[in-house]
């Protein structure tokens, strides 16, 4: 994904851009048993040095499916 806003003026006003992107892989294990495992990031530019960021996420899941 891609965002661009612009925060109205207050205590500090912000031009940003945040750009995204996950990848996930699926595995059934077994008939009932689905696991997923995932990676997002996400960078954000500001024109507030503090609120320049990048987000790394990872993350697990196990589904039983009765």
């Amino acid at each position: 994904f891609y965002e661009n806003a612009v925060q109205p003026p207050g205590t500090q006003s912000e031009d940003f851009n945040r750009l995204g992107a996950t990848l996930s892989l699926n595995y059934q294990l077994t008939k009932h048993w689905v696991f997923n495992l995932y990676y997002g990031v996400i960078g954000k530019n500001s024109t507030v040095d503090s609120d320049s960021y990048i987000q790394n996420r990872f993350g697990l899941n196990a589904t039983y499916n009765f």
